[in-house]
């Protein structure tokens, strides 16, 4: 498996944490914890989010555990930075109103 470092261009299509959209409504109840978090020097904060019933729900789109750790927009982008993917080839897509929390897509290339 290639780590963050070697891999020469990421296409991504990502949700991501908004406290003003995740904090009401649907998602109100689903982030349990923020947590401070670093790997290989790089600092953030997860957004944990509990799945709940949805885990079972025949439409569910998510992982197989009963979290998922999520990050701010900000903070993708400053990851993405960090390990040396600079070059953002555009940010597309952008859906703040998705039932399955705010997403955007990009792509992105070593500088």
């Amino acid at each position: 498996m290639n780590r963050p470092g070697q891999i020469p261009a990421v296409p991504d299509g990502r949700q991501h944490y908004d406290e003003e959209l995740c904090s009401r409504g649907i998602f109100a109840d689903n982030f349990c914890a923020h947590v401070p978090f670093g790997f290989e020097g790089f600092e953030y904060t997860q957004h944990r989010q509990q799945y709940g019933d949805v885990l079972f729900a025949a439409d569910f789109c998510g992982g197989t555990r009963s979290t998922s750790s999520w990050m701010s927009r900000d903070d993708i982008l400053r990851c993405l930075r960090h390990f040396g993917f600079a070059n953002i080839r555009g940010i597309a897509y952008e859906d703040r109103a998705s039932p399955r929390g705010p997403s955007f897509c990009l792509v992105a290339a070593k500088a």
